[in-house]
């Protein structure tokens, strides 16, 4: 039995009581500030118009320090106050729940940064708010479908296939998320660090697969999108509003990132071949996946010959290679389009968009 509430719940069945007891978790943190009915005081009324004059006087420099980062703060506030508080009190009150977890706490005494206010960075920091709310959202229906089955075991290990698996995702979501809100958004204060941008794309990537394994119909496939080709094709798939998950590749670290969300898929490969940094990542790519024993098929592109011979020749040198090697590989020569569009219009974007559709409905079939 739940051990986490003193003598409360010892009756119900339900798991009611602990629902009760984790958003009574939530309504307990209270604000520090506080109301008072009494009527203000003349030197209420003069500090008062000295606030405005002095607002007044610094409107427009407030503009220009405007700090992006106050609205990611909150939300990171208000789960460390609420949402992660619940998950530690369920660590605290089942084993096994999450044995191999590193556990990381978000200090409420951390202050608060700033960041140069660009378009760029504002759109960064919405798009991160955004994932944090999503990720909220996806843990409090996981944690109310796990509610019961939690209140009537205290060793995760007695759950049932099913509840293991929700169980581990929420686990997952939790420590992506606690891992995005503690790793420092910007350096210098100018940019987004690339170490955020990383942990916020963990995440999104956790969400929208947890996502996509509660829908059902369609065939949902797993992309890998490598470098150039592979992530004009990913773009084209995003068009295409599908469960597809896809997963661009531009450098080794991403794809270690991703690996285990891999396992016991069956991945789609999209590379252009001929250039040197896709050419070197999917050759990295395969023998991971060889090794790992994760089933995967390439659908391979290859450069027009106007673009060089030298690009050719590598392009065909690494597709040889991938065929030697037993993989299973479909090629889209570009070449071939010649027929059909003319050199004119061979770099042109509806060129690639065909080669796009094509690819996509090798895919389907």
């Amino acid at each position: 039995m739940l051990k986490i509430i003193l003598g409360t719940i010892a009756g119900v069945a339900t798991g009611y009581a602990l629902k009760k007891y984790l958003d009574e978790e939530e309504e307990s943190v209270s604000d520090d500030t506080h109301t008072s009915d009494s009527a203000p005081n003349i030197s209420d009324y003069m500090g008062w118009f000295a606030s405005a004059f002095t607002t007044a006087a610094t409107t427009q420099e407030s503009n220009d320090h405007i700090n992006l980062l106050e609205p990611l703060d909150t939300i990171k506030q208000k789960l460390n106050k609420t949402l992660f508080r619940k998950t530690e009190a369920l660590m605290r009150a089942i084993e096994n729940l999450a044995p191999n977890t590193p556990h990381i706490t978000i200090e409420e005494s951390n202050t608060i940064q700033t960041l140069e206010n660009t378009p760029e960075n504002e759109a960064e920091i919405t798009g991160f708010c955004d994932i944090l709310t999503r990720a909220e959202q996806v843990q409090h229906v996981l944690l109310d479908e796990l509610i019961k089955p939690f209140f009537e075991i205290d060793d995760a290990n007695e759950l049932d296939g099913e509840e293991k698996v929700k169980a581990a995702r929420f686990i997952e979501i939790d420590t992506l998320m606690r891992e995005a809100c503690t790793i420092p958004i910007t350096l210098d204060g100018v940019s987004v660090s690339a170490m955020a941008k990383m942990a916020f794309h963990k995440l999104v990537m956790c969400v929208d697969e947890n996502n996509t394994l509660e829908r059902n119909g369609a065939s949902i496939k797993t992309i890998l999108a490598i470098s150039g080709r592979g992530l004009n094709f990913a773009n084209y798939v995003k068009t295409l509003q599908t469960d597809d998950l896809v997963y661009p590749i531009e450098y080794r670290s991403e794809f270690e990132e991703i690996l285990d969300h891999l396992r016991d898929k069956k991945v789609l490969i999209v590379v252009g071949l001929g250039r040197g940094k896709g050419t070197t990542r999917i050759t990295e790519v395969t023998a991971v996946l060889t090794q790992e024993g994760i089933d995967f098929t390439v659908y391979a592109t290859l450069p027009f010959d106007f673009e060089g011979k030298s690009r050719r020749n590598i392009a065909q040198s690494t597709l040889d290679q991938l065929i030697q090697n037993g993989y299973k590989v479909h090629v889209e020569d570009n070449e071939n389009l010649l027929a059909t569009i003319g050199m004119i219009t061979a770099y042109s974007d509806k060129t690639f968009l065909d080669v796009d559709k094509k690819l996509y409905a090798k895919m389907e079939a």
